[in-house]
């Protein structure tokens, strides 16, 4: 009888799954090739950045910050709902942002995922310079209204730990633990290197089990933000960064690919400046997206030369 049980929860599983990827393929279909993205934000500039994104019941749920004139003041995270990717509302009504300004220093680079039993979570960080650097986690059970918080890791700035960038968490389908993966940033030199930790459960890691990720990048190539995504058995890793020592020089986003989230092959630049259809574009920045068939849909974020923050989405294909 449990073997029966267990048995038909594999089969319910699969068959929820084989609906949901069929959904996302229709969803992505429908998208056009290229677009700019306007989302009215809490505090009135609509310039937006930190984008991530998750599909779920037919429809796209993201996460942005607030940044007009790199305002970090600005930064906190909020939730966006959409039922075609391209026009956003919020997630439920005066739910942004999620949460205040630090009294010193700011909030920024959210990211989401649902657990096994539909509860959101959002992990972000609380930089507090010159003390700390934290990777918060934001939780809302499934069927409630609220988010409750926790501090996920606490990095001592006073004992010369290095600060964190852009947390991403991501769940592995073979053996259901959790993978944090962010950007370890060398403030002296830049030569930032990216790493992970593994634990069994979603808000707990632990630091003595930080692990850096190998990953093969282009010359000169110094990562700044990540995300990943999950598309049936592989992993991608999207990270956006910068050519060379200096964050004003030349931007991009590479991809690179997994099936165990421990080895990463077959990486290519997807993205440049250049390729962002606005004429005012000065480097592109942090970005998320979603893959089905060999294409990714992706939606980025890139800074102007007037310095506004601003959206967009691109249909590409991978091969």
């Amino acid at each position: 009888m449990k073997f029966f049980s267990f048995l038909l929860i594999i089969i319910f599983a699969v068959a929820c799954k084989n609906k949901e990827q069929i959904q996302l393929e229709n969803f992505i279909k429908q998208l056009p090739n290229d677009s700019l993205i306007t989302i009215n934000t809490y505090d009135g500039s609509n310039q937006v950045v930190h984008p991530d994104v998750l599909f779920r019941n037919n429809k796209l749920l993201m996460a942005i910050t607030p940044y007009p004139f790199y305002e970090d003041s600005l930064e906190n995270p909020c939730l966006y709902l959409s039922n075609n990717g391209l026009r956003f509302n919020e997630f439920s009504k005066n739910i942004n942002p999620l949460v205040q300004t630090p009294k010193i220093d700011h909030n920024c680079d959210p990211d989401i995922l649902y657990d096994n039993q539909g509860n959101l979570y959002l992990f972000y960080l609380e930089t507090l310079r010159p003390f700390s650097n934290r990777i918060i986690r934001l939780k809302r059970n499934k069927g409630c209204s609220k988010f409750s918080k926790k501090i996920v890791l606490n990095y001592n700035l006073m004992k010369n730990e290095q600060i964190k960038l852009s947390p991403a968490i991501t769940q592995n389908m073979s053996d259901q633990s959790y993978y944090l993966f962010f950007v370890n940033w060398d403030r002296k030199s830049y030569r930032n290197n990216i790493e992970m930790i593994k634990s069994n459960k979603i808000d707990v890691f632990s630091k003595k089990n930080t692990k850096n990720v190998n990953v093969k990048m282009p010359q000169n190539f110094t990562p700044w933000h990540l995300d990943v995504i999950s598309s049936n058995d592989k992993y991608y890793l999207l990270i956006n960064g910068f050519f060379g020592l200096q964050k004003n020089d030349e931007y991009g986003l590479f991809l690179v690919e997994s099936n165990d989230l421990k080895t990463w092959r077959n990486g290519k630049i997807i993205m440049k400046d250049a390729d962002v259809p606005d004429e005012q574009i000065n480097y592109i920045y942090r970005s998320t997206g979603l893959i089905t068939n060999d294409t990714l849909a992706l939606w980025y974020s890139y800074f102007t030369h007037s310095d506004k923050a601003k959206l967009g989405f691109k249909k590409l294909a991978l091969k």
